[in-house]
């Protein structure tokens, strides 16, 4: 591989430096705008990993007569768009570089070295360009050169996701030995529809086709499955990934992740006598090997397998290889394989013929009669039969997973009540089907136990009371992590708490002395005296307890430790005038999170709102909007606050005034008004604004506002864009129901 500006002219015996253009006269520094264009005095050798900016996911470098080389060091942009540079000769970029790169308009352009997460380059206008390195990218999917005449040299061997280069003949990708490399990686594709590590695009898409032609043949054998819309649904259901094109983006439900490759599930109909395909789901992934598992995921909904014994993937695949090889073949006949974990989700598809149900009731597997005794398609005698031979089963985790089944209502659970495993009594007890007699019976053998596991149980149950006959027992157990429970179990009597707490308060030990200080039922003594202690995390709970005093509270508000200030700052209880104290925190390291913890107090008053509004800590100011007893006035001023977060803790306030939410409605980024658009308090006239946005999931969440006017409703239910249309037809029928 070449070194860095190797082909630039340099004196002989001097090693070529990267040019200095911070704090020369008359040079501005290079700096991102807000289009994220690379602005300022670019110098000839163009590394950033020297350069000091505050990195983006994209990045513009273009106008320019005087760069040459350019370097991009891993982590620094995602989307590179590098174009009219006339003297530009040399890109190069490390391992963990940009995943998307198009590079326009390059004259002098000689050479492209590219290493490690690229997974799209487009070359367009580079009359000289001569060498294209991308061997190491191995997760490049797409690869496009145009006006690229003197091109002479391409590697491109460890490419495995790249099927050829686009927009280059035949002819030439044959002369310039892409055609041999491509072959030679595809080469190693196993062409047995199996999946494995760092899977060919050959394999990929030939593991997609078949689950794709499996899935017909699933809604023939399950026509009422999940995936299926209806039992004559002929329409092929087809699966694929294809690579974005840089910046586009996908639906994904607002998580703001930024994705390479789109998984879809496709149909085909008819529309007005032509035929159509429509995109009926789309997801974002990171690798195209992701629309594999998203694909099973579908097959298996479609198979209707229990998602609590779903296969791997690897055998939902061997399943559908098994469809394939035999079309014709009925469930019945597949519940015939030797592979133990395809049974058990056929054991528990509530699709499977009850015939095939009573076969998979004898066999040998415990665990797979267990799945048919708990599927609502096998008859009842054959689950009770089934439930009551297993409840009596060996194998303790059988037992276990029938006292915790929900289909234990029509089945005995007496002798389960009385198995000597305490896991399995202790899923009876906790089963919310059983008796409440039959609870109160085990809770009360727990309690009489010399296991931990069951004494915390009883415990922790809000049922212990009324069950357990002497608590004093449970007092002396030798386990601390169960008196701590007694006393943080609101069910118990308050006298039984306060014994437990009243055993705890006397311990050295850090975790009962915790459970006392952090515990409403403390008596106040006690969490003044535990005020006085020097254990920082001791002081926090403390100062966290809504029951601690005020004039402890005032105490530990001038602790010297920022973190128990900070607990008094949270503490609804803290009286006013100490949440105004604290409100003015000056400490230069922690102050900020002292701040922020009262501005989203409930409790603090006006005069603190109005101090921490303007403070410079934007946690801070965030830490308001999103406080609903702030003032009105100052939501207002915070809905145009330059900060995102702070605008957004807006948006989402239930609180926020009509005045907060029409300025909101009218920001520019389309989560805001997303949110404003979601918000119960939006006036008939912010919806009906918003209702005409350019941005589709606004007026989608417009159509889903029960506030939203009928006239609107009515407008919306006729929207070319699905997802709003579809969201106003369901909001009129519910309006109509």
């Amino acid at each position: 591989m070449m070194t860095i500006g190797q082909n630039l002219t340099q004196p002989e015996g001097k090693t070529l430096e990267i040019e200095k253009i911070t704090g020369q006269p008359g040079h501005q520094p290079l700096s991102l705008n807000e289009q994220n264009v690379l602005i300022g005095d670019y110098p000839k050798i163009l590394d950033f990993q020297n350069l000091g900016l505050t990195y983006d996911d994209e990045i513009y470098i273009s106008d320019s007569e005087l760069v040459e080389c350019i370097y991009l060091p891993a982590f620094t942009f995602i989307d590179v768009v590098i174009e009219n540079l006339p003297n530009l000769r040399e890109i190069h970029s490390d391992e963990d570089g940009p995943t998307w790169l198009a590079c326009r308009n390059l004259p002098k352009l000689n050479t492209i070295i590219v290493d490690g997460s690229l997974r799209w380059l487009s070359v367009d206008g580079a009359a000289l360009l001569q060498t294209i390195d991308v061997g190491k990218c191995e997760h490049l999917g797409y690869l496009s050169v145009r006006n690229a005449p003197s091109l002479s040299q391409v590697n491109v061997e460890q490419c495995r996701l790249l099927p050829q280069i686009d927009d280059l003949s035949a002819e030439h990708q044959i002369q310039l030995g892409v055609t041999q490399q491509i072959e030679a990686i595809q080469s190693r594709s196993k062409r047995d529809s199996t999946l494995y590590e760092r899977m060919t695009f050959t394999d990929i898409e030939l593991v997609l086709a078949n689950i794709s032609c499996g899935e017909v043949l699933l809604k023939k054998q399950f026509p009422q499955s999940r995936g299926a819309s209806n039992s004559t649904d002929e329409s092929l259901c087809d699966y694929g990934y294809r690579l974005l094109d840089p910046g586009e983006g996908v639906y994904t439900g607002g998580t703001g992740e930024s994705y390479c490759y789109a998984f879809e599930v496709t149909s085909q109909g008819t529309a007005q006598d032509e035929d159509v395909v429509s995109i009926d789901y789309a997801v974002g992934i990171h690798e195209p090997e992701d629309a594999i598992g998203e694909a099973l995921s579908w097959a298996a909904s479609d198979l209707a397998l229990s998602r609590d014994r779903a296969p791997s993937n690897d055998q939902v695949l061997s399943f559908i290889n098994l469809l394939l090889n035999d079309p014709t073949a009925a469930p019945t006949c597949w519940i015939r394989t030797d592979d133990v974990a395809l049974r058990l989700a056929l054991a528990g598809n509530p699709l499977m013929p009850s015939g095939a149900l009573d076969v998979l009731a004898m066999d040998k597997s415990s665990k797979i009669r267990l799945a048919v005794a708990e599927n609502p398609a096998a008859t009842v005698e054959v689950r009770r039969t089934l439930l009551h031979e297993l409840a009596a089963d060996v194998d303790p985790e059988v037992r276990l997973r029938v006292a915790k089944s929900a289909v234990t209502a029509i089945v005995d659970m007496t002798a389960l009540a009385k198995d000597r495993n305490v896991k399995v009594l202790c899923a009876v007890a906790e089963n919310p089907i059983i008796s409440s007699g039959l609870r109160a019976s085990v809770l009360e053998i727990l309690s009489k136990s010399d296991d931990p596991s069951g004494l915390l149980l009883v415990a922790k149950s809000p049922d212990a009371p009324a069950a357990v006959s002497a608590f004093s027992d449970l007092l002396q157990c030798s386990d601390q992590n169960v008196i701590i429970a007694i006393a943080g179990n609101i069910g118990m009597p308050e006298s039984e708490r306060l014994a437990a707490l009243k055993v705890l308060a006397a311990s050295e030990d850090f975790n009962a002395k915790w459970s006392v200080a952090s515990n409403e039922l403390t008596p106040p003594p006690v969490l003044d005296s535990l005020a006085k202690e020097t254990n920082r995390r001791l002081l926090e709970a403390v100062a966290k307890n809504p029951a601690t005093p005020v004039l402890t509270l005032q105490y530990l508000a001038k602790n010297n430790e920022w973190s128990v200030r900070c607990c008094v700052a949270e503490n609804p209880s803290t009286p006013p005038l100490v949440l105004l104290l604290l409100a003015k925190d000056k400490d230069d390291s922690w102050g900020e999170y002292i701040r922020k913890s009262v501005a989203g107090n409930p409790a603090a008053p006006v005069a603190a709102f109005e101090i921490l509004v303007g403070d410079n800590d934007w946690q801070t100011r965030a830490s308001i909007a999103g406080n609903p007893a702030a003032p009105k006035a100052i939501l207002e001023l915070l809905a145009r606050d330059e900060k995102y977060s702070v605008r957004e803790n807006v948006a989402k306030n239930p609180e926020s005034s009509i005045g907060a939410l029409e300025i909101l409605a009218k920001d520019k980024n389309n989560n805001l008004r997303m949110y404003v658009a979601r918000h119960p308090a939006s006036s008939s006239d912010i919806l009906t604004m918003l209702a005409h946005d350019s941005y589709d999931a606004v007026r989608r969440d417009v159509a889903t506002n029960k506030a939203t006017p009928d006239s609107v409703l009515k407008v919306l239910s006729k929207e070319a864009e699905t997802q709003v249309r579809e969201a106003a037809e369901r909001s009129q029928n519910r309006v109509d129901s």
